[in-house]
Protein backbone atom coordinates (compact mmCIF):
# COMPACT_ATOMS: atom_id res chain seq x y z
CA UNK A 1 0.00 0.00 0.00
CA UNK A 2 2.83 2.33 0.91
CA UNK A 3 4.44 1.85 -2.67
CA UNK A 4 1.43 2.21 -4.54
CA UNK A 5 0.28 5.56 -2.84
CA UNK A 6 3.81 6.85 -3.32
CA UNK A 7 3.48 6.45 -6.87
CA UNK A 8 -0.14 7.25 -7.17
CA UNK A 9 1.26 11.06 -5.57
CA UNK A 10 4.45 11.33 -7.87
CA UNK A 11 2.09 10.66 -10.55
CA UNK A 12 0.18 13.85 -9.17
CA UNK A 13 3.08 16.11 -9.18
CA UNK A 14 4.10 15.55 -12.78
CA UNK A 15 0.93 16.19 -13.74
CA UNK A 16 0.85 19.70 -11.90
CA UNK A 17 4.07 20.47 -13.13
CA UNK A 18 2.51 19.99 -17.13
CA UNK A 19 4.64 17.34 -17.56
CA UNK A 20 4.19 14.96 -20.80
CA UNK A 21 4.84 12.05 -18.55
CA UNK A 22 1.56 9.49 -17.88
CA UNK A 23 1.37 7.40 -15.20
CA UNK A 24 -1.05 4.18 -14.79
CA UNK A 25 -2.55 5.21 -18.09
CA UNK A 26 -2.34 3.63 -21.30
CA UNK A 27 1.55 1.69 -20.53
CA UNK A 28 4.41 2.13 -22.67
CA UNK A 29 6.04 5.15 -21.14
CA UNK A 30 9.08 5.66 -20.06
CA UNK A 31 9.84 5.18 -16.80
CA UNK A 32 12.52 6.04 -13.56
CA UNK A 33 15.33 3.88 -12.45
CA UNK A 34 14.23 2.09 -9.48
CA UNK A 35 10.20 3.54 -9.12
CA UNK A 36 7.45 1.22 -9.95
CA UNK A 37 4.65 1.91 -11.88
CA UNK A 38 0.69 1.16 -11.04
CA UNK A 39 -2.17 1.36 -13.67
CA UNK A 40 -5.24 0.07 -13.83
CA UNK A 41 -3.91 -3.65 -14.92
CA UNK A 42 -1.61 -3.18 -12.23
CA UNK A 43 1.30 -3.67 -14.08
CA UNK A 44 4.71 -2.87 -12.19
CA UNK A 45 8.60 -2.26 -13.68
CA UNK A 46 11.46 -1.92 -11.30
CA UNK A 47 13.89 -0.27 -13.52
CA UNK A 48 14.04 -3.18 -16.17
CA UNK A 49 14.77 -2.64 -19.55
CA UNK A 50 11.59 -1.83 -21.53
CA UNK A 51 8.27 -0.29 -20.78
CA UNK A 52 5.48 -1.22 -18.03
CA UNK A 53 2.93 -3.52 -18.57
CA UNK A 54 -0.47 -3.30 -19.80
CA UNK A 55 -1.20 -0.60 -16.74
CA UNK A 56 1.68 1.80 -17.66
CA UNK A 57 3.79 3.20 -15.21
CA UNK A 58 7.72 3.82 -14.83
CA UNK A 59 9.66 1.55 -17.03
CA UNK A 60 13.23 1.21 -16.91
CA UNK A 61 15.65 2.67 -19.44
CA UNK A 62 18.42 -0.12 -20.44
CA UNK A 63 22.04 0.85 -20.91
CA UNK A 64 22.95 -1.76 -23.20
CA UNK A 65 23.45 -4.91 -20.59
CA UNK A 66 21.82 -3.85 -17.33
CA UNK A 67 19.05 -1.38 -15.97
CA UNK A 68 18.89 2.08 -16.20
CA UNK A 69 21.35 3.72 -14.52
CA UNK A 70 21.64 7.47 -13.80
CA UNK A 71 23.67 10.51 -15.51
CA UNK A 72 24.31 14.24 -14.56
CA UNK A 73 24.74 15.99 -17.63
CA UNK A 74 22.64 15.82 -20.36
CA UNK A 75 24.74 14.82 -23.74
CA UNK A 76 27.69 13.15 -21.88
CA UNK A 77 29.01 9.93 -23.56
CA UNK A 78 31.36 7.27 -21.97
CA UNK A 79 32.74 3.95 -23.08
CA UNK A 80 30.58 1.14 -22.57
CA UNK A 81 30.62 -2.54 -23.47
CA UNK A 82 34.38 -2.91 -22.87
CA UNK A 83 34.64 -1.41 -26.37
CA UNK A 84 36.20 1.39 -27.45
CA UNK A 85 33.93 1.83 -30.45
CA UNK A 86 30.58 1.56 -28.32
CA UNK A 87 29.42 4.72 -26.46
CA UNK A 88 26.41 5.45 -24.59
CA UNK A 89 24.90 9.00 -24.09
CA UNK A 90 23.16 10.81 -21.36
CA UNK A 91 19.28 11.07 -22.48
CA UNK A 92 16.27 12.11 -20.73
CA UNK A 93 15.01 15.18 -18.78
CA UNK A 94 16.66 17.90 -16.73
CA UNK A 95 15.28 15.91 -14.26
CA UNK A 96 15.59 12.05 -14.49
CA UNK A 97 18.41 11.89 -16.98
CA UNK A 98 19.84 8.46 -17.26
CA UNK A 99 22.34 6.84 -19.66
CA UNK A 100 21.29 5.29 -22.97
CA UNK A 101 21.58 2.34 -24.84
CA UNK A 102 25.11 0.97 -25.26
CA UNK A 103 25.79 1.99 -29.85
CA UNK A 104 28.68 1.51 -31.76
CA UNK A 105 29.48 4.02 -34.07
CA UNK A 106 27.23 3.14 -36.79
CA UNK A 107 24.15 3.64 -34.03
CA UNK A 108 23.59 -0.62 -33.81
CA UNK A 109 23.02 -1.75 -30.48
CA UNK A 110 25.55 -3.81 -28.98
CA UNK A 111 24.72 -6.36 -26.74
CA UNK A 112 27.19 -6.42 -23.39
CA UNK A 113 28.38 -9.77 -22.29
CA UNK A 114 27.97 -11.00 -18.95
CA UNK A 115 31.25 -12.36 -17.20
CA UNK A 116 32.57 -12.50 -13.75
CA UNK A 117 34.78 -9.01 -12.97
CA UNK A 118 36.30 -7.55 -9.52
CA UNK A 119 33.35 -6.79 -7.15
CA UNK A 120 30.71 -9.50 -8.95
CA UNK A 121 28.25 -11.17 -7.41
CA UNK A 122 26.82 -13.48 -10.24
CA UNK A 123 26.07 -16.66 -11.12
CA UNK A 124 29.16 -18.69 -11.06
CA UNK A 125 31.02 -15.58 -9.77
CA UNK A 126 33.43 -14.92 -6.90
CA UNK A 127 31.36 -12.90 -4.88
CA UNK A 128 34.04 -10.26 -4.17
CA UNK A 129 36.67 -12.42 -3.73
CA UNK A 130 38.87 -12.46 -6.77
CA UNK A 131 40.13 -16.36 -7.10
CA UNK A 132 43.93 -16.97 -6.14
CA UNK A 133 46.62 -16.84 -9.02
CA UNK A 134 48.07 -20.06 -9.50
CA UNK A 135 50.51 -21.06 -7.71
CA UNK A 136 53.96 -21.94 -9.61
CA UNK A 137 55.16 -25.76 -9.55
CA UNK A 138 57.39 -26.69 -7.23
CA UNK A 139 61.54 -26.56 -7.47
CA UNK A 140 62.95 -29.17 -9.90
CA UNK A 141 65.11 -32.21 -8.58
CA UNK A 142 67.99 -29.83 -9.73
CA UNK A 143 67.65 -27.67 -6.76
CA UNK A 144 68.63 -29.62 -4.38
CA UNK A 145 71.04 -32.26 -6.39
CA UNK A 146 74.51 -31.28 -4.15
CA UNK A 147 76.13 -33.49 -7.07
CA UNK A 148 75.61 -30.43 -9.46
CA UNK A 149 74.55 -27.50 -6.83
CA UNK A 150 78.04 -27.52 -5.40
CA UNK A 151 78.08 -23.85 -3.83
CA UNK A 152 74.35 -22.63 -3.69
CA UNK A 153 75.59 -19.90 -1.12
CA UNK A 154 77.25 -17.61 -3.53
CA UNK A 155 73.73 -16.57 -4.42
CA UNK A 156 73.63 -13.63 -2.06
CA UNK A 157 70.53 -11.90 -3.06
CA UNK A 158 67.50 -11.88 -5.94
CA UNK A 159 65.00 -9.40 -6.87
CA UNK A 160 62.22 -9.37 -6.43
CA UNK A 161 62.26 -10.74 -2.97
CA UNK A 162 60.02 -12.96 -1.97
CA UNK A 163 56.88 -11.39 -1.44
CA UNK A 164 57.49 -8.72 -4.13
CA UNK A 165 56.69 -8.87 -8.05
CA UNK A 166 58.32 -6.92 -11.14
CA UNK A 167 56.12 -5.43 -14.12
CA UNK A 168 56.65 -6.40 -17.42
CA UNK A 169 58.94 -3.74 -17.88
CA UNK A 170 61.09 -4.48 -15.08
CA UNK A 171 64.05 -6.96 -14.92
CA UNK A 172 65.23 -10.00 -12.34
CA UNK A 173 68.48 -10.22 -11.25
CA UNK A 174 70.61 -12.04 -8.94
CA UNK A 175 74.18 -11.26 -7.26
CA UNK A 176 76.92 -13.91 -6.96
CA UNK A 177 79.39 -13.37 -4.42
CA UNK A 178 82.49 -15.41 -4.49
CA UNK A 179 86.58 -15.21 -4.00
CA UNK A 180 87.24 -14.88 -7.80
CA UNK A 181 85.13 -12.68 -10.05
CA UNK A 182 82.12 -15.09 -11.04
CA UNK A 183 82.81 -16.60 -15.15
CA UNK A 184 80.31 -15.84 -18.44
CA UNK A 185 80.24 -17.26 -21.75
CA UNK A 186 83.69 -17.02 -23.26
CA UNK A 187 84.48 -14.14 -25.66
CA UNK A 188 81.36 -12.29 -23.87
CA UNK A 189 82.00 -8.73 -24.78
CA UNK A 190 80.19 -6.36 -22.08
CA UNK A 191 79.84 -2.08 -22.42
CA UNK A 192 82.51 -1.15 -19.57
CA UNK A 193 80.20 1.70 -18.39
CA UNK A 194 76.35 0.61 -18.91
CA UNK A 195 76.84 -3.48 -18.26
CA UNK A 196 74.47 -4.09 -21.41
CA UNK A 197 76.36 -7.14 -23.56
CA UNK A 198 77.06 -5.32 -26.24
CA UNK A 199 78.11 -9.20 -28.31
CA UNK A 200 76.94 -12.52 -27.04
CA UNK A 201 80.12 -15.31 -26.61
CA UNK A 202 80.03 -18.84 -26.97
CA UNK A 203 76.71 -19.55 -24.32
CA UNK A 204 76.45 -23.24 -25.90
CA UNK A 205 80.22 -23.63 -24.33
CA UNK A 206 80.16 -25.66 -21.06
CA UNK A 207 81.76 -26.10 -17.88
CA UNK A 208 83.03 -29.61 -16.53
CA UNK A 209 79.73 -30.33 -14.73
CA UNK A 210 77.95 -30.04 -18.02
CA UNK A 211 76.57 -27.00 -17.47
CA UNK A 212 76.58 -23.65 -18.86
CA UNK A 213 79.30 -21.22 -18.27
CA UNK A 214 76.90 -18.40 -19.16
CA UNK A 215 74.78 -17.47 -16.35
CA UNK A 216 71.25 -19.30 -17.43
CA UNK A 217 67.45 -18.32 -15.96
CA UNK A 218 65.06 -21.44 -16.13
CA UNK A 219 61.00 -21.03 -16.16
CA UNK A 220 60.29 -24.65 -14.03
CA UNK A 221 59.38 -27.19 -15.17
CA UNK A 222 62.16 -26.42 -17.68
CA UNK A 223 65.55 -27.19 -16.53
CA UNK A 224 69.33 -28.00 -18.09
CA UNK A 225 68.61 -31.77 -17.58
CA UNK A 226 65.20 -31.91 -19.58
CA UNK A 227 66.46 -29.40 -22.80
CA UNK A 228 64.52 -26.37 -21.62
CA UNK A 229 65.35 -23.25 -22.77
CA UNK A 230 68.02 -21.14 -21.07
CA UNK A 231 67.66 -17.21 -20.60
CA UNK A 232 70.38 -15.09 -20.94
CA UNK A 233 71.29 -12.30 -19.21
CA UNK A 234 70.77 -8.12 -20.64
CA UNK A 235 73.04 -6.72 -18.56
CA UNK A 236 76.22 -7.76 -15.99
CA UNK A 237 77.40 -5.53 -13.77
CA UNK A 238 80.09 -5.72 -11.07
CA UNK A 239 82.74 -8.34 -11.49
CA UNK A 240 82.64 -10.85 -14.22
CA UNK A 241 85.59 -13.52 -15.64
CA UNK A 242 84.76 -14.20 -19.74
CA UNK A 243 87.89 -16.21 -19.74
CA UNK A 244 87.33 -19.60 -18.07
CA UNK A 245 88.29 -21.39 -17.10
CA UNK A 246 91.24 -18.94 -16.41
CA UNK A 247 90.23 -17.94 -13.07
CA UNK A 248 93.02 -14.99 -13.41
CA UNK A 249 92.20 -11.55 -14.55
CA UNK A 250 88.51 -10.08 -14.60
CA UNK A 251 86.45 -7.00 -15.06
CA UNK A 252 84.47 -4.64 -12.99
CA UNK A 253 81.77 -2.81 -14.28
CA UNK A 254 80.63 0.08 -12.39
CA UNK A 255 77.22 0.77 -11.61
CA UNK A 256 76.23 -1.99 -9.63
CA UNK A 257 72.56 -2.18 -8.06
CA UNK A 258 73.04 -2.42 -4.02
CA UNK A 259 72.99 -5.87 -2.86
CA UNK A 260 69.47 -6.36 -1.08
CA UNK A 261 69.84 -6.07 2.71
CA UNK A 262 70.51 -9.10 4.92
CA UNK A 263 73.08 -10.34 2.12
CA UNK A 264 76.50 -11.83 3.83
CA UNK A 265 79.13 -10.84 1.34
CA UNK A 266 81.89 -12.86 3.11
CA UNK A 267 84.38 -12.74 -0.52
CA UNK A 268 85.98 -10.02 -2.34
CA UNK A 269 84.10 -10.47 -5.46
CA UNK A 270 80.58 -9.80 -6.61
CA UNK A 271 78.72 -9.78 -9.60
CA UNK A 272 74.78 -9.06 -10.92
CA UNK A 273 73.38 -10.89 -13.30
CA UNK A 274 70.33 -8.83 -14.69
CA UNK A 275 67.50 -9.46 -16.54
CA UNK A 276 64.81 -7.82 -18.99
CA UNK A 277 61.58 -9.56 -18.15
CA UNK A 278 60.69 -8.32 -21.47
CA UNK A 279 62.84 -10.57 -23.02
CA UNK A 280 61.42 -13.35 -21.18
CA UNK A 281 58.06 -13.70 -23.14
CA UNK A 282 56.65 -14.29 -19.63
CA UNK A 283 52.67 -12.82 -19.10
CA UNK A 284 51.72 -11.83 -15.87
CA UNK A 285 51.52 -14.68 -13.05
CA UNK A 286 53.95 -16.25 -10.87
CA UNK A 287 56.48 -18.62 -11.85
CA UNK A 288 59.29 -20.56 -10.16
CA UNK A 289 62.92 -19.43 -11.66
CA UNK A 290 65.85 -21.68 -11.89
CA UNK A 291 68.95 -19.77 -11.85
CA UNK A 292 71.80 -21.69 -13.33
CA UNK A 293 75.44 -19.78 -12.37
CA UNK A 294 78.73 -20.92 -12.14
CA UNK A 295 81.24 -19.06 -9.95
CA UNK A 296 85.19 -17.73 -10.26
CA UNK A 297 86.72 -21.19 -10.33
CA UNK A 298 85.10 -24.71 -9.98
CA UNK A 299 82.02 -24.73 -8.74
CA UNK A 300 78.17 -24.22 -9.39
CA UNK A 301 75.37 -22.61 -7.78
CA UNK A 302 71.62 -23.21 -8.66
CA UNK A 303 68.53 -21.23 -6.66
CA UNK A 304 65.20 -21.93 -7.39
CA UNK A 305 62.71 -18.71 -6.28
CA UNK A 306 59.31 -17.87 -6.95
CA UNK A 307 59.43 -14.89 -9.22
CA UNK A 308 55.54 -12.67 -8.99
CA UNK A 309 55.39 -10.69 -12.77
CA UNK A 310 52.78 -7.90 -12.39
CA UNK A 311 51.28 -6.17 -15.45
Amino acid sequence: MYLKTRALLACSTVATASVAVACGGTGNVPGFDGDAGWGQGGGTAFGNTGAGDDGGGFAGVADGATGAERCTTLGATRGCCGSANAKQTCTGSLEFPVWGPCLDANGNTVTCSVGCVPREDGTGCDAGTDAAPPKPPPPPELCTNQDLNTEPEILVGYSPAAGQSVGLQGQVKVWVNDEHPPFIAPGEQVDPSTGAITAPGDRTATAPDGLLWEPALYIAPQTPQNGGTPHFPSWIKGWYNANPPNTSGGVQVPGMDPVPRGASLSEKYTGEDIWDVSSLGLSPGTYMGVFVVHDGDDDRAIGCVTIAIGP
